[in-house]
């Protein structure tokens, strides 16, 4: 952890973001402590007060919690915590009391939570609620395999005239890739379901 230029009293804002949140924080003048990734802007930022180690939520989730706790043991208030990221999200909602004795944060209760991030237990709450959103279906590879076809990097769902994963109800483009003129890579198929967009 480094200190950038004179401290000062108060409450930090404890990030865990990119840089356009990061800049949103310290244009409305509170003082912040950034956790990112090394090379990543944040780091750099002049509004990043104090930078902190980093750790991956998803790789390292106990060694970020107890950087982020021996943060907080030494401020003067409890920091209060900015996240941006699933993985972030996920991470604190799941050890929120923990978390709790040593930062302030606001958060949707753990139930919630896990329903927006995991997209087809979204869908099925999107319809139950009625929620405008696109209409999806799960598709299990292991049962329903689906060719791909290739678009603007992004893999779309059908090998004859099917509609993009990402791509809505729009029909995917004329720029096509065989499987087997990827470099002889065959996509592997996910080990449990998952909801693409109809």
């Amino acid at each position: 952890m480094r200190t950038v230029g004179p401290g000062k009293t108060g409450a930090l804002a404890c990030v865990l973001g990119d840089a356009d949140l990061l800049r949103a924080l310290g244009l409305a003048g509170i003082p912040c402590a950034v956790a990112a990734e090394p090379g990543s802007p944040p780091r750099y930022s002049r509004f990043a007060r104090v930078v902190l180690d980093w750790a991956d939520a998803w790789e390292q989730p106990v060694e970020l919690l107890e950087l982020l706790e021996r943060f907080a043991a030494g401020q003067r208030e409890p920091p209060v915590l900015f996240y941006e990221e699933d993985r972030d999200l996920l991470l604190l909602s799941r050890h929120r009391e923990r978390l709790r004795r040593h930062f302030r944060f606001v958060m949707p209760e753990a139930a919630l939570v896990e329903k927006l991030v995991d997209k087809c237990r979204f869908q099925a709450l999107a319809q139950r609620l009625d929620l405008p959103v696109p209409p999806a279906r799960a598709l299990d590879p292991r049962t329903e395999p689906v060719g791909f076809r290739w678009r603007s990097s992004r893999w779309c769902a059908g090998a004859t005239g099917g509609t993009g994963l990402a791509q809505g109800p729009r029909r995917c483009g004329s720029r096509r890739r065989s499987r087997s003129s990827l470099s002889g890579r065959a996509l592997r198929p996910q080990p449990s379901p998952c909801c693409c967009s109809s």
